[in-house]
């Protein structure tokens, strides 16, 4: 039944020994029926770049495997498998199919033992198979240096079954095409987007891999209408915009394929760049020429239409659109006093993300206009 149950999955290759990948693997591949207990319905990939994958002998002559990142820093969930199988009558485990397994290790003697658990999730009773492709052990040490195991286990008899493979250090390769997977090269801004450099938006660096070494053509296509072949793809996404990436992969040697999607965004989070062009910090400024100048840019938003100036109080200034801004000082609210004063100006902008930029100076401003520049230089 396993093997009819994998050739509704694309098949690798015609006979399962006929092709292989150049490097030995440590992998665990799982695909759960809907309604299966362990798999939760899903399929999964785990490789020793996500767990650590660790195979041993039990006390039935058979083989146990685990899988897991517990040794991993900084993992958002846990992940643990163990898998246990062994031959009828503790006989040592050999290549071969191994039919009507019960759980191990309470199966009884003259079945083969399986038991596959996960996240917690464990069967009371088992039924199911499974075939020894590979089993190599050091003869002295009976460390086990390559195994390649495929199984479909049942949960309390139930009809949705647990497909799987385990490869520790085997070239032996899966009866199946595993999906690729996208990588984002490109770093992440704090919304966890591509950030936007120009009003058009941003670009994303993708780059194509696979789970085992292969004869693979990628092909790229996005829900904006994008499409590109080769193992690496940058779209240009748009501001505030998330677009749907899909990577199709070809075996071409058998033609078959299989798909991985992915959801990108790209926000701006950069705040505008403010220059204080006139006044100097520190400057004195008489009463005659008191002005500001400043220059607003945004790469992302051309289109920053005011900023505000604090000195004392707020004002609100329009931003010249061709060039750089002037304005008086201080602003026409601000109570400054009498004579020469130490005043703090704060040039606030927003572009249209939200985001704001503000630089700061502190000068000596001039509030009496009998005073000359020389005078204001001695107080």
């Amino acid at each position: 039944m396993l093997d009819r149950e994998w050739k509704k999955i694309l098949p690798c290759c015609a006979l399962l020994l006929a092709c292989s990948w150049a490097d030995a693997a440590d992998l665990i591949f799982l695909r759960s029926e809907p309604g299966d207990f362990v798999g939760g319905g899903q399929q999964q990939v785990l490789t020793s770049q996500e767990v650590d994958i660790l195979a041993s002998r039990n006390g039935s002559n058979g083989v146990s495997v685990s899988a897991n990142n517990f040794s991993r820093p900084n993992v958002l969930q846990l992940i643990f498998f163990n898998f246990d199988f062994a031959a009828a009558f503790g006989a040592p485990l050999q290549p071969g199919p191994f039919e009507n397994a019960g759980r191990f290790p309470f199966q009884d003697p003259a079945v083969p033992g399986l038991s596959v658990t996960g996240n917690g999730r464990g069967c009371n009773t088992v039924t199911g198979r499974f075939d020894v492709l590979e089993l190599e052990m050091d003869s002295i040490t009976g460390q086990i240096q390559k195994l390649a195991i495929d199984f479909e286990q049942h949960c309390e008899g139930a009809q949705p079954a647990l497909f799987g493979s385990v490869r520790v250090g085997s070239n032996v390769p899966l009866r199946m095409l595993l999906p690729p997977r996208i990588v984002l090269d490109t770093a992440r801004n704090p919304q966890g987007c591509v950030e936007a450099t120009s009003a058009r938006g941003g670009r994303a660096s993708l780059r194509a891999t696979t789970v085992l070494p292969g004869n693979f053509d990628f092909a790229w296509s996005t829900s904006s209408g994008m499409r590109a072949t080769g193992p690496q793809f940058a779209p240009l996404i748009g501001v505030k915009q998330t677009i749907g990436v899909t990577l199709t992969l070809t075996d071409r040697d058998t033609g078959n394929q299989v798909s991985a999607t992915s959801q990108i965004c790209s926000s701006d989070t950069t705040p505008p760049q403010i220059q204080i062009l006139r006044p100097f910090d520190g400057e004195v400024l008489p009463w005659s020429n008191r002005r500001l100048t400043v220059r607003v840019q945004d790469l992302v938003d051309g289109s920053i239409k005011s900023f505000n100036v604090f000195v004392g109080n707020t004002e609100d200034f329009a931003l010249n659109p061709r060039g750089n801004t002037s304005v008086p000082l201080p602003p026409r609210s601000a109570n400054l006093g009498q004579g020469v004063v130490d005043s703090q100006i704060i040039v606030t902008a927003r572009d249209a993300s939200g985001n704001q930029g503000q630089q700061m100076i502190r000068v000596m401003i001039g509030t009496d206009p009998a005073a000359a520049p020389s005078q204001l230089s001695k107080q």
